[in-house]
């Protein structure tokens, strides 16, 4: 299953009008109260720029099951993204994770 999203121009998107490099921020949420997955990507400080991304799962939080999802579902997000725009990764968890 895709999640929707078309492949990205990486000379595009990773460089402005002046040929300067754009960071590409990215963020991976975890919500293991709603069994979703998000994933948010950001170029630079262009907050118009926001990509969000969601796939859910089921089954239980943190086991073996979970991680081989977990795996499957940035495979799918990562696919759709230049591999040289993708340097800056945050993982966030809900609190009921922590």
């Amino acid at each position: 299953m895709g999640f929707g999203s078309k492949k990205k121009d990486a000379i595009t998107q990773s460089v402005d009008k002046d040929n300067k490099k754009i960071d590409e921020y990215t963020v991976v949420s975890i919500d293991i109260r709603r069994s979703v997955f998000h994933y948010y990507t950001m170029l630079g400080d262009d907050v118009s720029s926001i990509e969000h991304r969601v796939k859910n799962y089921a089954g239980k939080a943190f086991d073996d099951e979970f991680y081989l999802k977990l795996k499957d579902a940035l495979a799918g997000f990562v696919e759709n993204e230049p591999s040289e725009t993708v340097r800056k990764v945050a993982i966030v968890l809900s609190d009921e994770a922590v």
